[in-house]
């Protein structure tokens, strides 16, 4: 998932030493934020980048229950400030686990 900051011209804003973190929690009916979030990842721009691309694997992803409905934020934080939520939503789990196939 890539998360790129413009600027009001449309062209990149750049972040290095920026802070960038994806949670992804389970939905709560008052909208509220769970601590901890079920999974999470920071990642640190770089020099000359302008955002974050978040990769998941089945390893990170594979306690998330897929009768529940969660919620996504990516969360920036510039050198020396405090974070702030960027973008977030809706997430699906759209498998259940790994069925066994031996012995079928």
């Amino acid at each position: 998932m890539p998360v790129t900051l413009e600027d009001g011209t449309g062209a990149p804003y750049l972040t290095p030493g920026y802070l960038f973190r994806l949670e992804i929690a389970p939905l709560r009916s008052d909208g509220s934020w769970p601590t901890p979030p079920s999974f999470a990842s920071e990642i640190t721009a770089g020099s000359g980048e302008a955002g974050a691309c978040f990769i998941l694997d089945e390893t990170d992803t594979a306690a998330f229950d897929y009768r529940l409905s969660y919620q996504w934020r990516v969360l920036a934080q510039a050198p020396g400030a405090s974070p702030a939520t960027l973008v977030g939503g809706p997430a699906e789990v759209q498998d259940g686990p790994l069925w066994p196939t031996e012995g079928i």
